[in-house]
């Protein structure tokens, strides 16, 4: 028997993504946290963090921000923590991306995060410093899946909370590194526990 076609859905249905993130059809509620990291973008702020409870909004907040960030980015890229089975394959994307601009300090940059002969956070550091004037934002989407999680139970409180930190040991000395280079690179967390 034939099968019959799918139908093709209305150009206002159709799913549209953006660097990999599915950008919502209605965006609703979440306009002042935009506006709020469209803001942080412009400060040039190190470190953006999106967090709650999963299913929130988190990652249709992050590719609205992608979308439309309110500020000119030289680079955007958004690494999806769940598609990476060893988080430091991380590091080659990212210096993929800035090899692609062919400067001596972005092939300088991509050499220092990928040199192993250096500690992790230096490294990381001095990647992004080296291409300090390139104002860029790096997402790090449902970063909670490198998390290693660990149970704590506070016996008088009965309260039970996760402990969570990545538990690739050169990807979180990497993503400090990250956080203590003052660049124009941004970092976009996006995370259910706390990262500290």
């Amino acid at each position: 028997l034939p099968s019959e076609p799918h139908p093709t859905p209305a150009p206002s249905q159709a799913r549209r993504e953006v660097e990999g993130l599915t950008v919502p059809r209605v965006f609703v509620g979440r306009r002042h946290v935009l506006q709020s990291l469209r803001a942080a973008l412009r400060e040039r702020i190190p470190a953006l963090y999106l967090w709650g409870a999963g299913g929130i909004g988190k990652s249709a907040v992050a590719a609205k921000l992608v979308e439309s960030p309110g500020v000119e980015l030289e680079d955007v890229l958004v690494i999806r923590c769940q598609e990476y089975l060893h988080p430091v394959a991380a590091l080659e994307t990212i210096a993929q991306m800035w090899r692609s601009h062919g400067t001596i300090a972005h092939i300088q940059a991509a050499t220092l995060l990928l040199d192993a002969r250096q500690e992790p956070a230096e490294r990381a550091r001095k990647a992004l410093q080296a291409i300090s004037n390139h104002h860029a934002l790096i997402v790090f989407d449902n970063l909670d899946a490198w998390f290693e999680q660990t149970r704590h139970t506070n016996f008088y409180l009965r309260d039970v909370s996760i402990a969570a930190e990545i538990a690739d040991e050169t990807m979180r000395a990497v993503l400090s590194g990250f956080l203590l280079a003052r660049t124009g690179t941004s970092l976009l967390l996006s995370l259910i526990h706390i990262y500290e």
